[in-house]
């Protein structure tokens, strides 16, 4: 199955760069279809003709990005797996959470749950 997707101008350069693998997103209806083995078509927000199609290659879902915060640093502070999700490795929780909140209220946060979705370019 195909997706669309939108990403703001910094995230899909991350993501075109191969810097960005992993997106973090509410776990909503629409994330809920996505599988492993998935393709998604990132567009540009800003450059509605420059896309990026991707392969999902994982799925780590959890209630809140408090606990997604916790499984991509389980395996120490400094976690490559933060910056496949475009921060810097040695963010705080609370600047995770905080970066987050720019996008999704804690409202939505709890009613949908969190997914991050593990991404290989085509």
């Amino acid at each position: 199955m195909k997706h669309k997707f939108t990403l703001n101008a910094e995230q899909f350069l991350q993501m075109h760069s191969l810097r960005k693998t992993i997106e973090l997103r509410l776990n909503d209806e629409k994330r809920r279809q996505v599988k492993i083995g998935d393709e998604i078509e990132f567009t540009n927000r800003d450059i509605e003709n420059e896309k990026l199609t991707v392969t999902v290659e994982g799925l780590i879902h959890a209630k809140s990005f408090s606990e997604l915060y916790d499984v991509l640093t389980e395996f120490g502070a400094y976690n490559t797996n933060l910056m496949r999700a475009g921060f810097a490795g040695d963010c705080t929780k609370q600047e995770f959470i905080q970066t987050m909140r720019e996008y999704y209220t804690e409202d939505t946060e709890t009613n949908h749950g969190v997914v991050a979705i593990e991404i290989r370019a085509l």
